[in-house]
C-alpha cells in the first residue's frame, strides 16, 4: 500500500543528541526580513528559514570500527544519507549491524528499521555481532516501490532512528517483475531510485526542522559492465542519483582471508583482511584509505562478525600522545587532560596516569577493559577533531570539557 499523506505518531522532539540547531533573533533583522520570517513561520512552520548566525551542529554514529571511526572523523553522519557498496562477500551488511549496535548503545529509546529487500537478514549473526534484535524492524518488501514507501512512511515516525535499506538492485520495480522476460525494461530501476532519492531528501529535511534527526544507510553492489574496452568496467546500479544524495561514500573490499581451526582442529576462515576507501565525505578531512580484520572464528578475542580494534588503536594513541614513555615504562591516558571536569556540579579531581611495563600490557589491558578501550578511542577521535579546527562530538556519557578534550564521566554523574 502506498503511503501518500504523512505518517501520523508520536510529535515529541528527540534530545539534541543527533544534531541541534540554535535560533538566532529576529530583533536583528530589518524590519521587511521580519515580516518574510514571520510570513514563512506562519505559512509552512517555524525552521524552514534559518536566522542569522544560527549555528548546526552534527554529532555521529560509531562504526564499531575504530580505523573508519577516524578516517570518517568519528563515524556515520547522523541524520544524513550514507551509502557503502563493493563486491559480493565484502561485508557490507556486516559493517552496517556493527554501526546498528553502536547506534542501539547511543539511542536506547529508538528503533531501527532494516529493509530487507534482498531477503537474506540473519537474526542469529545480528545477535552475534551484539545488535539489540528486539529493537530492530525487519521489513521484506515485495517489490521495489513497496520498500521505497515503507521507507518513507518509517523516516517520519519519530521512534525511529536509523533506516539501513539492504540493497538498492534488490529493488526490483514492479515493471521488471509483471512483464515478460523478453521485455525491454532498462533503466527501471534508475528511475524508481530517483523518485527515492528525492523523497527521501525532501522527508528528512521536513524531519529535520522538527528536531527528529533520523538516519538513512544504503547498500550497493559493484557490477562490471559486458564487453567494456575503454575506461573502468565498474558500475553502480541505480543510476547517478544514487551517488548525489549520500554525505558519506565507502567502498568496501575483500583483501584477503586466512583459515585457521576451530575447537575441533578443522580448518576454517579466521578473519577476512578487509579495506576501504572514503569515496565521498562532506563533514571534514581525514585519511582516505585504510584496513581492518573482521573476525569469523568463534574462537578469537572478539565476536564473530566483530573487528578487534586494540593494535590500531595503540598506534594512534601513540602518535597523539595518549601512550607515552618506552622500554620497561609505559603510561597509558584515556583522557588527553591531567584532570576530570563535572561541568555540571563543577567539581575537579586529578586523574592518576596508567602505569605499564610493557606495550603488550596496555593492549592486554585494553581487551579485558573495553569501556577504556572506546574512551581512548573516543578521546582520540575528539583530538583529531580538535586539531582539525572542528567540534570535538562526545557521544552519550561524555562531556567536554573548557579545552575541548573528551572528558569521561561516572555514570552517576551523568
Amino acid at each position: 500500500m502506498k503511503v501518500r499523506q504523512r505518517a501520523q505518531g508520536n510529535t515529541r522532539k528527540e534530545p539534541s543528541a543527533g544534531s541541534t540547531t540554535a535560533k538566532g533573533s529576529n530583533s536583528l533583522l530589518p524590519p521587511d526580513l521580519q515580516a518574510s520570517f514571520a510570513d514563512f513561520d506562519k505559512a509552512h512552520g517555524e525552521g524552514i528559514l534559518m536566522r542569522p548566525g544560527a549555528t548546526v551542529k552534527f554529532n555521529v554514529i560509531p562504526t564499531g570500527i575504530f580505523i573508519l571511526d577516524f578516517a570518517l572523523l568519528g563515524g556515520w553522519p547522523q541524520g544524513f544519507v550514507s551509502m557503502t557498496y563493493g563486491y559480493h562477500s565484502t561485508a557490507k551488511s556486516t559493517i552496517f549491524l556493527n554501526g546498528v549496535r553502536e547506534f542501539q548503545r547511543k539511542h536506547t529509546d529508538k528503533y531501527v528499521v532494516w529493509i530487507d529487500a534482498e531477503g537474506l537478514y540473519d537474526e542469529e549473526w545480528a545477535r552475534m555481532i551484539g545488535v539489540d534484535t528486539t529493537r530492530i524492524i525487519v521489513a521484506r518488501p515485495e517489490y521495489g516501490e513497496q520498500a521505497v514507501d515503507i521507507l518513507e512512511d518509517m523516516v517520519q515516525r519519530p521512534s525511529v532512528g536509523l533506516i539501513v535499506l539492504d540493497s538498492i538492485p534488490a529493488c526490483a520495480p514492479m515493471k521488471v517483475l509483471e512483464n515478460s522476460a523478453e521485455d525491454d525494461t532498462m533503466a527501471a530501476l534508475a528511475r524508481l531510485m530517483g523518485k527515492m532519492c528525492s523523497k527521501i531528501t525532501t522527508r528528512i529535511n521536513s524531519e529535520r526542522r522538527k528536531d527528529h534527526y533520523v538516519t538513512i544507510w544504503n547498500i550497493n553492489q559493484i557490477r562490471n559492465k559486458v564487453g567494456f574496452v575503454l575506461g573502468s568496467p565498474r558500475h553502480l546500479p541505480g543510476g547517478f542519483q544514487i551517488n548525489h544524495v549520500p554525505t558519506t561514500k565507502v567502498w568496501l573490499k575483500l583483501t584477503k582471508q586466512v583459515e585457521g581451526k576451530d575447537e575441533f582442529e578443522n580448518v576454517v576462515p579466521d578473519y577476512n583482511e578487509q579495506a576501504f576507501e572514503i569515496e565521498k565525505r562532506k563533514h571534514g578531512s581525514s585519511i582516505n584509505s585504510g584496513a581492518f580484520d573482521l573476525a569469523l572464528n568463534p574462537k578469537g578475542k572478539v565476536n564473530q562478525g566483530c573487528v578487534d580494534s586494540v593494535d590500531t588503536t595503540v598506534t594512534f594513541a601513540k602518535k597523539f600522545g595518549f601512550i607515552r614513555g618506552g622500554g620497561g615504562n609505559f603510561s597509558l591516558l584515556t583522557e588527553k587532560r591531567g584532570y576530570v571536569e563535572n561541568t555540571k556540579s563543577g567539581e575537579r579531581r586529578e586523574k592518576a596516569f596508567t602505569k605499564f611495563p610493557k606495550l603488550e600490557d596496555i593492549r592486554q589491558f585494553l581487551h579485558d577493559n573495553p569501556e577504556e578501550l572506546i574512551t581512548l578511542q573516543r578521546s582520540i577521535i575528539a583530538e583529531q577533531r580538535v586539531s582539525k579546527n572542528l567540534e570535538a562530538l562526545p557521544p552519550d556519557g561524555y562531556l567536554v570539557g573548557n579545552g575541548g578534550r573528551l572528558v569521561r564521566l561516572n555514570r552517576e554523574e551523568a
